[in-house]
């Protein structure tokens, strides 16, 4: 569990006009904070979209009276947007001041005196926060997702992390339905990337009448964690899913994965790779999916006797990356019979994860008697499948997908 702070009151805390109020509860007495529920905060929603400057200050760990801030050691300014929830970018400081407590207050422009103002410390929240960008996060839900935290887990640092799932819902949709559903996992070379990379798929999907889902997992820019935890992260956005089947409305025998690049990756690690799923996930759960749907996927992480040679140079590095031996995640050297019909769609001019290695997936899932198929397009490189990329093949792509969930019965033809 990462850390936690001390409950600090601040009296300099004002609210005016154009930004949120701020009402909190007032923990105190040195009382820490464990979790979200203990840190409730109510705000002015109608202002959720305005940044504004917010102070930081430092107070010491062992303050022998907490309702006494001291001169703060260091204050910096940091943009702050409101949304579902209080986020602040703050976890350069948290990093690097893990053992101090901090308070926060508004700037006094036109300030209208709100009287005293007790705020708990904004540990507690960074502390679930998956370090995504507010923005990022608004957009997804004004675009219709609905958010849902599917893990808390830790970072290479063992600070808490919340990870979140933006749930697209069909019209009328109802938690007794039984619709098929979709996770997306983004790209991003396991070092970043964003959910909303999936926000166009999942639109369409959920208009088609599927429950889409696009999934934050760890990354190493965000939380310092190598691929095997996206890997982790990724069975348990699947297993969280089936788990939840009755309550979303979806059909537990119906769950594909989904997912680009290294998203394609973990997706395709869901269906093949049975290690590394999470101790603390329910294992009685399966986080197996029903159906991928691969958009240029890293399938061959280690050197395949009799194809093409993997870059060294990448070679040399991968262990390093993966966090373990990376053939133990490489989807190419675990195909085995009854792994979940798939469909791959990849440039044959990509340079990134070469065509040859989904030539090599397909080949050997169908060789083992699975249902596979792999569309290739001339002259797209990596990534030609994303709805921003212009000269790409989003349509296509996307109408192949659909083409593929008629065939295994999930979605009904389109009416021509």
């Amino acid at each position: 569990m990462g850390p936690t702070f001390l409950l600090v009151k601040s009296s300099d805390c004002l609210s005016y006009d154009d930004a949120p109020s701020f009402v909190c509860k007032p923990f105190f007495d040195s009382a820490r904070v464990a979790d979200r529920q203990q840190a409730s905060m109510v705000y002015d929603r109608s202002s959720r979209k305005r940044s504004f400057p917010v102070k930081i200050g430092l107070i010491q760990h062992n303050s022998p009276d907490a309702s006494r801030i001291n001169s703060p050691s260091e204050t910096c300014h940091v943009d702050v947007e409101i949304h579902t929830e209080l986020v602040i970018q703050t976890s350069s400081i948290l990093n690097r001041y893990d053992k101090m407590n901090l308070f926060f207050s508004l700037p006094k422009r036109q300030p209208r005196i709100s009287g005293l103002v007790w705020l708990t410390s904004i540990g507690a929240f960074l502390a679930h926060s998956s370090g995504q960008e507010p923005a990022m996060e608004q957009a997804l839900q004004d675009a219709g997702a609905v958010v849902e935290v599917y893990k808390t887990t830790q970072d290479a640092d063992g600070k808490q992390v919340a990870l979140n799932m933006y749930i697209f819902k069909p019209e009328n949709h109802q938690s007794t339905d039984r619709r098929p559903a979709i996770v997306f996992y983004f790209g991003g070379g396991w070092r970043g990337g964003k959910p909303s990379q999936f926000t166009e798929h999942c639109k369409y999907l959920a208009s088609r009448g599927m429950v889409a889902m696009t999934a934050d997992y760890r990354v190493s820019s965000r939380h310092g964690t190598p691929a095997v935890k996206c890997v982790s992260d990724g069975k348990s956005g699947v297993r969280w899913v089936r788990e939840n089947a009755d309550r979303l409305g979806v059909d537990p025998a119906r769950i594909a994965s989904g997912g680009g690049s290294a998203g394609g990756h973990v997706a395709a690690c869901t269906g093949v790779i049975e290690l590394y799923d999470d101790k603390d996930d329910n294992l009685k759960i399966s986080s197996s999916p029903n159906a991928m749907i691969l958009f240029n996927p890293a399938l061959a992480l280690a050197p395949v006797e009799g194809s093409p040679k993997v870059n060294a140079t990448k070679m040399k590095t991968l262990k390093q990356r993966t966090g373990v031996e990376p053939k133990t995640i490489s989807p190419v050297h675990h195909v085995q019979a009854d792994a979940p019909p798939t469909i791959i769609f990849h440039g044959k001019a990509d340079t990134t994860v070469p065509f040859w290695s989904a030539e090599l997936f397909t080949k050997r899932m169908i060789a083992a008697g699975n249902q596979c198929k792999l569309i290739g397009y001339e002259g797209q490189g990596h990534g030609f499948f994303n709805s921003s990329r212009k000269n790409g093949k989003y349509k296509e792509t996307t109408k192949e997908m659909d083409s593929f969930l008629v065939k295994i019965g999930w979605l009904t033809a389109r009416k021509q």
